[in-house]
């Protein structure tokens, strides 16, 4: 058995020279076995590495992936906001030409339903110094109690009028 130990540390001594583990500082002066401890601990410390670089990819991937889902959101929430801002400016460009039609037809209407009076600059209006009550007028001459009030059927004919306006005024407005 000692024959066999001096053939197996010359053989040791042969494969550390040729390994250069003899000229390496880290190497030189360490036992084999303690060469192969060190070796066994590297290995443990790269399996761990190892290990801990999977669980780091597994991280990242999962990270990309909710990143990715929170640009498409944010996109997405951009594109709603955009279509949100147009449609209120739509709406109001829509309201201001509503309000202009309305006016622009009470306009109308108050011209329709006042007779004109002429009167002219810087003169002052004509006053009727005799006042007429009730005795005074004929009933045939009294108009009935809701004759200034606009009738049903009227209003339904102004809403209709007033809707078709409306209808136009989008078919019209640039989109």
């Amino acid at each position: 058995m000692s024959l066999d130990n001096k053939e197996l540390r010359r053989t040791v001594k042969t494969l550390r020279a040729d390994l250069g583990l003899e000229s390496s500082p880290k190497f030189q002066g360490k036992t084999t076995k303690d060469i192969i401890n060190d070796l066994h601990e590297k290995e443990r410390q790269c399996s761990s590495m190892v290990e801990r670089a999977g669980k780091l990819t597994r991280t990242i991937d999962e990270l990309t992936s909710e990143l990715a889902n929170t640009v498409t959101s944010k996109t997405l929430l951009e594109e709603q906001v955009e279509s949100l801002q147009q449609n209120l400016k739509d709406m109001t460009n829509n309201q201001r030409r509503l309000l202009k039609l309305w006016e622009d037809k009470k306009a109308q209407r108050e011209q329709l339903s006042l007779p004109a009076i002429g009167q002219r600059p810087g003169q002052r209006p004509l006053v009727n110094k005799a006042m007429q009550t009730d005795m005074s007028i004929s009933p045939a001459q009294k108009l009935p109690v809701n004759a200034f009030e606009t009738k049903q059927g009227r209003r339904d004919t102004e809403r209709n009028n007033c809707n078709l306006s409306l209808m136009e005024a989008k078919r019209i407005a640039p989109q």
